[in-house]
């Protein structure tokens, strides 16, 4: 969709692993899918407004990361992918998805305009796993 709000997102060539270009305002928070492990980062944009300028700005230490990683005492299997899909796209929103529906390390996230709180949905998780925060 052209002109989406959200259209960063969409722009990631397939071989690609994400990076600062894959970023959102949705308002009040600023998203991106470029945190330390796989998932999204949540941060609370600062506005500065002067007579001729509005610049937006965050500390990137301050913000939250929702996603998950490989089990901190089993290092043999495999972390989730950075590099996330599409699932559902409406004018409103959209929907990333991490890893595969068919394993245990499966996490999806939907991202509205205008959204109150920030939720990630975790599927199939075993007990090797670790979910962060």
């Amino acid at each position: 969709p052209t002109n989406s709000w959200y259209q960063n997102f969409l722009l990631m060539k397939d071989d690609q692993e994400p990076s600062q270009l894959q970023r959102a305002y949705a308002v009040p928070y600023m998203i991106d899918v470029v945190g330390a492990i796989p998932g999204i980062r949540v941060q609370q944009p600062h506005v500065f407004g002067m007579s001729t300028v509005v610049q937006i700005t965050s500390v990137v230490q301050h913000g939250l990361t929702l996603g998950g990683g490989p089990p901190l005492n089993n290092p043999a299997i495999s972390p989730i992918s950075k590099r996330f899909s599409v699932h559902e796209m409406t004018p409103l929103g959209l929907t990333l998805e991490w890893g595969k529906k068919d394993t245990s390390t499966h996490m999806s996230s939907t991202i509205v305009r205008g959204m109150p709180y920030v939720t990630m949905h975790y599927d199939e998780v075993t007990s090797d796993s670790e979910l962060l925060p």
